[in-house]
């Protein structure tokens, strides 16, 4: 009887000391929660982990470059921007971060300090403007641009001119109203498209540019000609009756067009050459 009351004994002690340390850990919980700094932390934690959560990827990309471009790491905020147009291009910031590429690609584009896509053209003899910018696949605006020119003079053997290859190619994409300048696999730039006067297509329609030309006063330009300058540019495809130009407000319309801004259209026909790929992508039906 006497060993039963001890063993007895035993077990309450036992019970009591277990009680005793979930007492002593619930206390201790209790206190870390009560912890103002503790409590902080944890909900910041939370706030943070819901925002990355409902955050998209292509706009935490492009948070990310904002925030690189504003403190001068331009290399690193590109590359930010060129993840989004490649992988995330329907993101919500897609348009802006296309915009803000575009206009340091062409930036880089033009700069004297990039040369790795130009060269210095010495004249020979028997050269002309035209023949230099035909054979270095070229255009007289960029090469003006370059080397700072407002006119061609008469030049001569051992001149020397900065000259620019333009391989860009065209796309244009009707259903959502905008055209793409590209180079290779590389996104230059994008443009909204102000008005399409199109036959309906299916599919793809690959073409090239087959002239430029500029009007002005009802009379056409070609691009050695001073007044092409000023004057409205239009670029013309082959095989087809289609023209890109600029929006005029004397532009009566007719035949199969694709209208820019004025100053769009300035900008691009600058960067195209004849021979130039254009590729038409047409709604998908």
């Amino acid at each position: 009887m006497k060993r039963a009351y001890l063993i007895l004994k035993c077990l309450i002690a036992i019970a009591v000391l277990v009680m005793m340390a979930k007492t002593a850990v619930f206390v201790t919980q209790v206190q870390a929660k009560e912890d103002p700094q503790e409590i902080t932390r944890e909900l910041k934690e939370k706030l943070e982990q819901t925002s990355l959560v409902d955050l998209e990827p292509g706009e935490k990309a492009f948070n990310r470059a904002r925030q690189l471009l504003s403190t001068g790491n331009f290399a690193e905020g590109r590359d930010k921007l060129l993840y989004i147009v490649n992988f995330h291009p329907s993101t919500r910031s897609g348009d802006e971060a296309r915009r803000i590429l575009g206009e340091m690609n062409l930036d880089r584009i033009f700069s004297l300090e990039e040369m790795a896509n130009k060269k210095v053209y010495k004249v020979k003899s028997g050269d002309s403007i035209l023949k230099i910018a035909n054979r270095e696949k070229t255009n007289l605006d960029v090469m003006m641009l370059l080397n700072n020119l407002t006119k061609f003079a008469q030049i001569h053997p051992g001149d020397e001119f900065i000259v620019m290859e333009l391989g860009f190619r065209l796309e244009v994409h009707t259903e959502r109203e905008l055209l793409s300048l590209w180079k290779e696999d590389e996104f230059i730039k994008q443009y909204r498209i102000q008005k399409m006067d199109l036959d309906e297509g299916s599919g793809r329609f690959r073409t090239k540019i087959a002239g430029k030309s500029g009007y002005h006063d009802g009379r056409r330009y070609s691009p050695n000609s001073s007044k092409y300058r000023t004057a409205a540019k239009v670029l013309g495809l082959s095989g087809t009756s289609l023209q890109i130009r600029g929006m005029t407000e004397d532009d009566e319309g007719g035949g199969q067009v694709i209208y820019l801004t004025r100053s769009d259209m300035e900008e691009l026909a600058m960067l195209l050459r004849v021979g130039n790929e254009v590729v038409i992508r047409y709604t998908s039906r």
